[in-house]
């Protein structure tokens, strides 16, 4: 009785063991995985290179760890690494989309230069074009109303986007 109890006590702590050891050697595996992504990329790896030397630190140690015999702070190191390991990774994904967002808000400002300077030239556009019917009829002529707006060709706004405003239906 005490033989299966021993023999079946033994084989749940090798079977723990094993288990214990496959989920050590996925935390190695994915933190190398994971650092040799960062390394791959030159400027993830210059924003993450703190978080790298620590992974590779602690894989380094869960090594000695392991070689020493001392398999329960191996698995703790190998985690350890881990964790700085996707904390390199997130680093690196946080820089890039900042980098990103940054891109974004220059080209929002500059649309937003673009449509201020546009407003700018129709509001100038329409005072210029109030003072001539105003003078128009000081002299006693009557301004012709304007036709209507004429959109121009795409190819044509973009050479000519700071020329000259196109015409509106606003009346005086």
């Amino acid at each position: 009785m005490r033989l299966q109890v021993g023999v079946v006590l033994g084989v749940v702590a090798l079977t723990f063991a094993v288990a214990g050891g496959a989920a050590v050697a996925g935390s190695r595996t994915k933190a190398e995985e994971a650092l040799s992504s960062v390394k791959a990329e030159p400027s993830a790896a210059a924003v993450a290179r703190l978080q790298v030397a620590k992974a590779e630190d602690a894989l380094d140690r869960a090594r000695a760890a392991r070689q020493a015999g001392d398999a329960t702070h191996a698995d703790l190191l190998d985690d350890l690494a881990l964790e700085w390991a996707v904390t390199a990774v997130d680093l690196a994904r946080a820089a890039e989309l900042e980098a990103r967002a940054a891109e974004v808000e220059k080209e929002t400002a500059e649309l937003e230069a673009r449509a201020k300077r546009a407003l700018t030239l129709i509001e100038q556009t329409l005072a210029r074009r109030g003072k001539a019917a105003e003078k128009l009829r000081a002299l006693g002529v009557e301004p012709e109303p304007l036709g209507p707006v004429v959109p121009r060709a795409e190819s044509e706004r973009e050479g000519a986007a700071d020329a000259q405003p196109a015409a509106t239906e606003a009346t005086p």
